[in-house]
């Protein structure tokens, strides 16, 4: 019986001894870890501080740079450059939106016929920017007033237009037809940047004339 006891007694004392070694190993894992959260908040701490002082030594330079700028440009300098910017501002609203009026003048000349004379002219620009065109003109035949009303039609910068007051009056030298003419002259087609017309040139059938004819037009 007493060995039995003894064999008893040491196999409790070996049970006891894993339990120890475990406890041990679970708060050297628990120090290390500790130590680790410790040392990463100390990093943490000094990129804080770091950067703190970055932004601190930058805020520093820029109010250093403002100052040394309000030092240099001065409240009259200031004023001229916000001047100079309406300006060009200004300028490049004018060059956008010129209207060139001029140009109606090369397009009635490539389409005025060689036997249509204008006694009277007159251009004036409307509120929308469009140019309105009121002639006078006098011809020796109504066919050539007739083309000539053809021509105006094919110009791309006219539009709306209209022959009107036609009168034939007796001469001492032969009869002349008088007429009016009403056109018009968008903004759009006005404008500066706009495509220039292509001159054409127009084909014109001449009539055949009796002698009479033929000899009233060369008396006058």
């Amino acid at each position: 019986m007493p060995p039995t006891s003894s064999t008893s007694a040491s196999a409790q004392n070996i049970s006891f001894g894993p339990k120890r070694v475990e406890k041990k190993q679970e708060q050297t894992a628990i120090e290390k870890l500790s130590v680790g959260l410790l040392v990463l908040a100390l990093l943490a701490s000094a990129a804080v501080y770091g950067y703190r002082f970055y932004l601190q030594k930058s805020l520093t330079r820029i109010q250093s740079d403002i100052a040394s700028a309000e030092t240099v440009v001065t409240r009259a300098s200031y004023e001229e450059l916000v001047a100079f910017d309406r300006r060009v501002r200004a300028a490049r609203y004018l060059l956008a939106n010129r209207l060139e009026p001029s140009r109606v003048f090369t397009a009635l000349e490539s389409t005025v016929s060689e036997s249509v004379f204008y006694q009277s002219f007159e251009a004036q620009l409307d509120d929308t920017g469009s140019l309105r065109l009121t002639l006078g003109g006098v011809s020796p035949e109504f066919a050539q007033i007739v083309l000539q009303s053809a021509l105006y039609r094919t110009e791309s910068l006219l539009s709306q237009v209209t022959v009107s007051g036609i009168e034939i009056r007796e001469g001492d030298i032969g009869r002349d037809t008088l007429f009016a003419v009403n056109a018009r002259a968008t903004r759009e087609a006005l404008l500066a940047s706009a495509p220039r017309p292509v001159a054409r040139v127009q084909s014109v059938t001449t009539a055949t004339t009796t002698p009479l004819q033929a000899t009233t037009s060369t008396s006058r």
